[in-house]
C-alpha cells in the first residue's frame, strides 16, 4: 500500500458555496439608532405597563375574588398567541413587497393594531373579554416586532449591532417606568391608561 501523500485538488473559485445574503456595509447614523430606540421605547411601554399595572388593576375591578386566576389565564393566552404569531409574522415580513419597504408596512401595521387593541382591552368588563381583546392586540405587537427585528439584519453592519441591539433592550426599563409614572401621577383608570400608552405608541413609531 503507498504511503505517498497527495495534496487535495485546489476547489475551482466559481464552485465556492457563496451565502445567500450579504451583511449592510454603510454605517447606520446615529439619529437612525436613536429614532430605532424610541419605537422600541414605545413597544416596551406599551407591552409591559399592561403586565405590570393596567391588567392586574382592571382585574381587580372586574373581579377581585379571581383576580390572580384571571391573571394567569389572560396571560396563558396572550402568550400562546404570541408563540404561534411572531414566527408566522415574521416568515411573511421576509416574503412582503411594497413600494414603503417590507418592514415598514408590518411596523406601522402592527403599531395601529397593537395600539387599537389597547384600547379595545381598557374597554372591556368581563375576563374573557379582556382575555380576547389582550391575546388578540399580540397579533399587532408580533408583526411589528417582526419588522422591527428584521431591520438589524437589513440595514446595520455586523461592527454595530451589538451598539444598536443596546437601542432595543435600553428603553426596556425606561417604557416601563415612564409609562407607569404616567398612570399613577395622574391617577389614571385603566381605560384611561391604555388610551395613554396606546396613543404614546403611535407617536413613537
Amino acid at each position: 500500500m503507498s504511503t505517498e501523500f497527495h495534496p487535495p485538488a485546489p476547489v475551482p473559485a466559481d464552485t465556492v458555496t457563496k451565502p445567500a445574503g450579504h451583511a449592510p456595509t454603510e454605517p447606520v447614523s446615529r439619529g437612525w439608532i436613536t429614532l430605532f430606540g424610541l419605537v422600541w421605547f414605545g413597544f416596551w411601554m406599551a407591552s409591559l405597563v399592561p403586565l405590570q399595572l393596567l391588567l392586574p388593576q382592571q382585574l381587580e375591578i372586574i373581579d377581585p375574588a379571581s383576580k390572580v386566576h384571571g391573571f394567569a389565564v389572560v396571560n396563558a393566552l396572550a402568550g400562546l398567541v404570541s408563540l404561534l404569531a411572531l414566527p408566522v409574522c415574521g416568515a411573511l415580513c421576509d416574503r412582503s413587497r411594497s413600494r414603503f419597504g417590507r418592514r415598514r408596512l408590518w411596523l406601522a401595521g402592527g403599531a395601529l393594531w397593537f395600539a387599537a387593541g389597547l384600547a379595545i382591552t381598557g374597554e372591556q368588563t368581563t375576563v374573557p373579554g379582556m382575555t380576547l381583546a389582550w391575546s388578540a392586540s399580540m397579533l399587532g405587537l408580533s408583526a411589528a416586532t417582526a419588522g422591527l427585528t428584521a431591520m438589524i439584519a437589513d440595514r446595520v453592519p455586523v461592527g454595530q449591532r451589538g451598539l444598536v441591539s443596546s437601542a432595543i433592550y435600553g428603553p426596556q426599563a425606561l417604557g416601563v417606568v415612564t409609562g407607569i409614572a404616567l398612570v399613577s401621577v395622574f391617577a389614571l383608570s385603566p381605560a384611561s391608561g391604555y388610551l395613554v400608552i396606546a396613543a404614546l405608541l403611535i407617536v413613537c413609531t
